[in-house]
């Protein structure tokens, strides 16, 4: 269960950087 659980935040802090990388890179972009 702790091993699933530290797979599953592994994931959300990914999907969680990719996010702020795409909102980053479209700012860039806009301005």
């Amino acid at each position: 269960m702790g091993v699933t659980l530290a797979g599953h935040q592994r994931k959300i802090l990914s999907s969680i950087q990719t996010m702020t990388f795409r909102n980053k890179s479209t700012a860039t972009v806009t301005f």
